[in-house]
């Protein structure tokens, strides 16, 4: 007998001002041939909320996302190590 141990997948990705590349980078996460079960994103208190753009691309895809947002500007390793206090994944990637 062979068992098989489904281990769960979450990427953390940190933002800060990068709008301009997201949609790409998530078009990137979509096409990979195992999905993640999850995606947190943390935003740095970017001056545009890049929320409508996640929703715009991931909504549909049957990827779980949560989308926490700082008060104010903490730096990419306060907002990696958020992150990865809310992920629910065995197995954590990282990207920003």
């Amino acid at each position: 007998m062979i068992l098989v141990s489904l281990q769960k997948i979450s990427v953390v990705m940190s933002l800060y001002n990068g709008e301009k590349y997201l949609v790409e980078q998530l078009e990137s996460i979509r096409s990979q041939t195992l999905l993640p079960d999850e995606i947190i994103f943390v935003d740095d208190a970017s001056l545009i909320n890049p929320s409508h753009l996640i929703k715009r691309v991931l909504d549909g895809s049957g990827i779980n996302y949560l989308i926490l947002i700082n008060d104010k500007n903490q730096g990419s390793n306060y907002c990696f190590r958020k992150g990865v206090k809310n992920a629910t994944g065995d197995i954590i990637f990282f990207s920003d």
